[in-house]
């Protein structure tokens, strides 16, 4: 009987959260709640080298008509930064994002990064793992929304790609 409590507990506390699969091109759906589409912008940049690379741009559409423009690039942190793309190495993926809604139905997006050293071969390396959460500003320095960092991790065991990590 305690078990089913503790069970039913857990279940309760937990934050549950929708996958969100991209596709190339634009992908219409509410990242900030507030039941207007918005956007995401998956683009392939192939270089025709090993190292080409995914783009993804998180546009919102601002219901506030006195804001300069209604669809608004979000940057990431603060800064001028406003997409985040993948690192791709000699048959291997180094930086991989996966994009998910949290149980409130904001944009949350993981990043899996295999650390510096040589970014290009297939190497064990440690994985750094960052969350981002889109986030409103809250005063006139910054953006009308922005993806907040909102933690950061090194994770022990290495990896060489980070391919089934994001799939």
């Amino acid at each position: 009987m305690y078990a089913f409590i503790l069970i039913f507990i857990a279940i309760s506390f937990t934050a549950w959260s929708e996958i969100l699969e991209l596709t190339y091109g634009v992908n219409r759906l509410d990242v900030n709640a507030d039941g207007i589409p918005d956007m995401i912008l998956r683009t392939r940049r192939d270089n025709f080298t090993a190292h080409s690379f995914d783009r993804y741009t998180i546009l919102v559409t601002l219901p506030n008509r006195d804001h300069p423009a209604s669809i608004y690039d979000v940057p990431i942190g603060t800064g001028p930064k406003s997409d985040f793309h993948t690192t791709e190495g000699a048959d291997c993926l180094r930086t991989g994002y996966t994009f998910e809604r949290d149980s409130n139905g904001i944009l949350v997006v993981t990043r899996y990064m295999l650390e510096e050293g040589d970014r290009f071969y297939c190497e064990p390396t440690p994985l750094t793992v960052t969350t981002y959460k889109l986030t409103s500003g809250t005063d006139e320095l910054i953006a009308p929304y922005y993806m907040k960092q909102t933690g950061e991790r090194i994770v022990r065991k290495t990896y060489e790609d980070v391919s089934g990590l994001v799939e």
